[in-house]
């Protein structure tokens, strides 16, 4: 039953791909939705594209080992969404731009817009692989399956929807995948708490080890306080720049449904993790031993969430939680995939033929593009999988912190910073790099230790933490520096930047939606959603527990009832 479950997710999800193809008439939808996506839409697509299997297998991980600590990073999330809400997303929006790669060519000239093209597209096929990784650590565990196939099998799915259906397809599967990713989640939540030897949230907190309510007891208060600041500094700026953290806002329709937009991530990441961390922190009382529920997992801890779900669920619920997980991964990884395509063709291979944004052949060549990139990311989740050793929480916040932050400063000060001298960018990404792996390498442990005052050696997980928060606040530093010297610079010779004097104009100038045209793309995602959710309905015939029963019809009502609400015409197309 669960293996059907499974095939019929992946036939739904190609369907539903081919059904958002005749959206697709020029570049602007295939890579952005033609700008006219609806805010809830956007939204979600923004909630869905924050987090992957990940947060089941990695981040569970982590939570099963130090408790409640791990949910700094959602917190800090949670606190840039509402400052992107502010701030940041009507202006995303107002840079009426295809790609973000076109917003930094508008700033900062086409040379920069080149050097982000080829680093950020390096560091997108390793986060796509490491997503790839997540899930297949969640379908090993659940099902027995082979790491390696598991990669080859999503990675091949992600990039046909992500093919097919373009822009359009990647909002639309967002939608359904965080519907299911809800009502799956938060069925495994209820049932934890229900369970006999947890007896609600109050029984599972009283269980729970005492040094989940004290982490100082495990990790030294100064490396807990710096690793904890760091998050919040780090995610701050990752998710606020004119870069890949801006797309999440492209597709809007207009500016307010781009604001309206960043307050779903911002409350969905409030609520999210709570009822995800449920299932981890009930392992340590319904599984201990992960080691030994799992002994060719070469971190066993990262099981927690399938090993307490393996308990709880009814007949035939771990194939729909396999396709939640599923979704999370293929929401990052598809948007992604049309992200980094959208890249290469409007930004390389456009300009390098003299083709104009409205030429019909660079949808095509989009699609071969992302099939090519989408192979290439596959190859990667199988090398990782094979030659890992750091658990993924750690792995995927040090990567953030040495790649994705010194790209992320310039691009953070180019929306309100000014006048800057062209190349700034370049130079001051460069040297967060290179601090950045200064600190990877170099960073003396002993010296650190002293300076924090502990009178002992770091533990491996201190160690860990304290260097992350010293790389993060080493390379915003020296980013931050070059790009404040570089503004004083041309203050002080009177310089002015002429070459961005337009797209400061269009930033400052809201975008006001046209006559609607997303709403026939939102009935057809209305129509789709109603689909599925007749599917889970009909697996509440299937022979099963009542409480199996109760499961399948509330999900299947869930699911059903939001098809419903959107399928009303929504959404309006914005001016460029």
């Amino acid at each position: 039953m669960n293996a059907a479950i499974i095939i019929v997710y992946f036939v739904f999800m190609l369907a539903m791909g081919l059904a958002m193809r005749r959206f697709n008439n020029v570049p602007s939808d295939y890579f952005r939705a033609g700008g006219a996506a609806p805010w809830w839409l956007c939204g979600t697509s923004a909630l869905m594209s924050s987090f992957s299997a990940w947060s089941f297998t990695g981040a569970a991980g982590r939570i099963y080992e130090d408790g409640f600590l791990p949910l700094t990073l959602y917190a800090a999330n949670v606190v840039s969404f509402f400052i992107c809400w502010l701030w940041f997303a009507a202006r995303f929006r107002q840079m009426r731009v295809i790609t973000y790669v076109d917003a930094i060519v508008r700033r900062y000239g086409a040379a920069t817009g080149r050097f982000y093209v080829w680093v950020q597209l390096m560091f997108g096929v390793l986060s796509g692989a490491i997503m790839l990784n997540g899930l297949a650590i969640f379908l090993s565990a659940a099902f027995g399956q082979p790491m390696w196939a598991t990669v080859i099998i999503v990675g091949a799915a992600v990039t046909v929807t992500a093919m097919i259906g373009g822009s359009w397809a990647v909002l639309a599967g967002d939608f359904i995948q965080m519907l299911i990713v809800v009502a799956i989640s938060a069925t495994t939540f209820v049932l934890v708490l229900m369970h006999d030897r947890i007896g609600g949230i109050g029984g599972l907190l009283a269980r729970l080890p005492d040094r989940f309510f004290h982490p100082a007891q495990s990790i030294a208060p100064p490396v807990l306080c710096l690793w904890m600041f760091a998050l919040l500094i780090n995610q701050i700026i990752a998710m606020n720049n004119l870069g890949e953290a801006s797309t999440r806002f492209l597709t809007a329709g207009d500016s307010r449904a781009a604001r309206r937009a960043a307050l779903i991530p911002a409350f969905g990441l409030l609520v999210g993790p709570l009822v995800w961390a449920a299932p981890a922190l009930a392992a340590v009382i319904l599984a201990p031993d992960l080691g030994a529920l799992f002994p060719s997992m070469p971190r066993p801890s990262e099981t927690a969430y399938v090993a307490t779900a393996r308990l709880v669920l009814p007949a035939g619920f771990m194939g729909l939680l396999v396709c939640a997980m599923f979704s999370a991964t293929m929401s990052s990884m598809d948007a992604a995939l049309n992200r980094a395509a959208g890249i290469l063709v409007m930004n390389i291979y456009a300009p390098l033929r003299k083709l104009g944004a409205g030429d019909a052949s660079l949808v095509r060549a989009g699609k071969i593009t992302t099939a090519l990139l989408g192979a290439v990311t596959t190859a990667g989740g199988l090398f990782i999988s094979q030659w890992r050793t750091m658990g993924l929480f750690d792995l995927v916040i040090r990567l953030t912190a040495i790649v994705v932050l010194p790209l992320a400063v310039p691009l953070f000060f180019g929306l309100w910073l000014r006048p800057l001298p062209r190349g700034i960018a370049m130079l001051s990404a460069a040297a967060g790099i290179a601090t950045s792996l200064l600190v990877l390498f170099g960073l003396p442990p002993a010296a650190v230790g002293a300076a924090l005052g502990l009178a002992r050696e770091f533990k491996p997980q201190e160690w860990t933490d304290a260097s992350y928060a010293i790389t993060v606040f080493a390379t915003v530093f020296v980013s931050s520096s070059v790009m404040l010297l570089g503004w004083w610079r041309q203050r002080r010779l009177k310089r002015g930047e002429p070459g961005a004097d337009a797209f400061f104009e269009d930033v400052r100038t809201p975008v006001t939606a046209a006559p609607a045209a997303g709403a026939a793309g939102a009935r057809v995602i209305g129509n789709c959603t109603i689909l599925y959710g007749a599917f889970i309905l009909i697996l509440a015939a299937v022979p099963n527990t009542p409480a199996g029963h109760v499961c399948y019809l509330a999900c299947a009502a869930l699911i059903i009832t939001v098809g419903w609400l959107v399928r009303r015409p929504a959404g309006k197309r914005g001016g460029t």
